[in-house]
């Protein structure tokens, strides 16, 4: 009787997922995949800072773009530094790839974050090249 249940969970858990592509994290049976997949999340989101950093570079002048290059630098060194802490219990292990990801993806939104509003005049109401980004955050 229990077992019926339990298929009976996994068929309608199965169909309501049906139409959604799933979270690759959903789907992940084993350590490998699942820092594949986060490796993937981090790559996205890391692209997703590249194209805002690109995108600021052709909006800034000179000065305020040479700062940007100057901080992105700086941040980049923080971020090693702070995934490099937060993934020591897990040194050696093979969860290592799946945790320094995880930090990695989650610093690269904070940047997405703090660097938003440059996209943007302060004086707009609105910021549709925000959108775009904080959509996909």
């Amino acid at each position: 009787m229990i077992r019926n249940i339990f298929i009976l969970l996994a068929f309608f858990s199965i169909g309501l997922h049906a139409e959604e592509d799933p979270d690759c994290l959903e789907t992940a049976m084993t350590q490998t995949e699942i820092n594949m997949c986060m490796g993937s999340k981090n790559q996205d989101v890391e692209e997703l800072l590249a194209q805002l950093v690109t995108e600021l570079k052709i909006l800034l002048p000179e000065e305020p773009e040479r700062n940007l290059d100057i901080s992105q630098q700086a941040w980049a060194t923080v971020v090693d530094n702070d995934c490099e802490i937060e993934s020591w219990y897990v040194d050696g292990g093979s969860a290592r790839p799946m945790v320094v990801a995880g930090c990695f993806a989650e610093h690269s939104r904070q940047r997405i974050s703090m660097l938003l509003p440059l996209l943007c005049h302060p004086m707009q109401t609105t910021c549709e090249e925000k959108d775009k980004y904080e959509s996909n955050l």
